[in-house]
């Protein structure tokens, strides 16, 4: 009896963690980072946001996800619709920057 109290103690422990749950805005950053650093061909990430205005330049996938999905930007953009902006982010490619020196992931507008 000892025992199964136990194992439920540490089941409701790992539920209660958030063990491998994680939210729409930590997919959709890791799905962005992983494309981003999948352009460039070395260990440096690039997205290209608000239609080509800007360059956002990671040097990891790590520094990367930090930005799209750590739980404060994930709090900062409460109203964007993950789901949906994963759907438009399946077709995103990869686009020349910087006079063609290099190679960035075309950000949908979300």
């Amino acid at each position: 009896m000892v025992r199964l109290a136990w194992v439920v103690g540490l089941a409701i422990s790992a539920w209660g963690s958030g063990c491998g749950n994680s939210s729409p805005c930590e997919d959709y950053g890791s799905e962005v980072c992983s494309r981003a650093c999948e352009c460039t061909g070395n260990e440096t990430c690039a997205v290209v946001t608000g239609g080509g205005d800007a360059i956002l330049s990671f040097e990891s996938e790590a520094d990367c996800r930090y930005f799209f999905s750590s739980p404060d930007a994930c709090e900062a953009r409460p109203t964007i619709d993950y789901e949906s902006c994963a759907s438009r982010l399946e077709d995103a490619m990869c686009v020349d920057v910087d006079n063609g020196e290099g190679r960035a992931l075309d950000h949908p507008d979300c």
